[in-house]
């Protein structure tokens, strides 16, 4: 049999105020003042139940509709649950072993997790990152075109925009110095990514919806890409590429070496932990192994 209090202004009004006096009228409360929402068969789901689901400050509308969807998720759980223990066969209902390789399996992640923590060198120094990247270069290989970019977006009304582009090439620092003054005109911008090298995808992102940098637009070095959209230009100066399938840069590269040498770390901590128990429970005559009889 399955029941469910209609009363969800009760429940709220238990949720959110001490009511005092109703739980004495609610028609399920059990011996040790436990409220229950909803009844399915022998099993009861309580108030306490659905408040620790319960978003702190939630309004009394959201608090109603959570509060049916978690009474309606609860049933129709039980409700699954009975039609299984009603098919399955003794064998497939017996899962005890499932459990408790589950639990073994969780305790041991816990507490290497917490060992982990406790005792592995996480430090990797830039000459470690070096050391493997020169070591593993040929498995690197770039999977788009990277570019060297200098970025500048001005008012398509600027006065002397040949000018703009050639202070954009050069690599003199006061010209640098005057192409980020430029950036101060309003609605304009400048960058260049802290000299980082970047895929498209990330010089698309300063276009508005409606313009596409396209990879045939930047083939070379030092040419400058230059697209308009209404009262704006946008001058992407390419300094550098490299070309998909290259070898990427040690930048790109780094922070991937970096969590692939912490994981590899990881992994021997973990099995030298492992072998030292074993050695440990040996030495302690911790177990026994019978040799299999030939």
């Amino acid at each position: 049999m399955m029941r469910r209090i209609p009363m969800l202004g009760v429940i709220l009004c238990l949720l959110l105020t001490s009511c005092e006096g109703i739980t004495s009228r609610l028609p399920w409360t059990t011996k040790s003042k436990k409220i229950v929402i909803a009844r399915i068969f022998d099993k009861f789901l309580y108030l306490d139940d659905f408040r620790s689901i319960l978003p702190a400050n939630t309004n009394q509308e959201d608090s109603i509709r959570l509060a049916n969807i978690f009474i309606d998720q609860w049933l129709k759980k039980q409700l699954m649950l009975d039609k299984a223990q009603l098919n399955l066969t003794p064998a497939e209902l017996d899962i005890s072993k499932q459990i408790e390789e589950y639990r073994s399996a969780l305790l041991i992640y816990r507490y290497q997790e917490q060992m982990v923590k406790a005792k592995l060198d996480t430090t990797v120094l830039d000459s470690q990152i070096l050391s493997y990247y020169q070591e593993h270069s040929n498995n690197f290989s770039l999977p788009e075109n990277l570019y060297l970019v200098s970025f500048l977006k001005i008012p398509v009304s600027i006065p002397d925009p040949d000018m703009v582009k050639r202070l954009l090439r050069s690599e003199n620092e006061e010209d640098k110095a005057s192409v980020m003054h430029l950036g101060d005109y309003p609605g304009a911008k400048t960058d260049n990514y802290q000299n980082d090298w970047i895929p498209l995808s990330v010089m698309q992102k300063e276009l508005p919806s409606g313009i596409t940098i396209r990879e045939e637009m930047g083939q070379e070095k030092h040419q400058i890409i230059e697209l308009e959209h209404e009262n704006f230009l946008y001058l992407f100066y390419i300094k550098d590429i490299m070309f998909k399938e290259e070898t990427p840069p040690l930048s790109y590269v780094k922070n991937s070496i970096k969590d692939f040498i912490l994981s590899q770390r990881k992994i021997e901590f973990l099995t030298e932990l492992e072998n030292e128990l074993y050695e440990d429970g040996l030495k302690k005559n911790l177990f026994k192994i019978s040799n299999p009889k030939k």
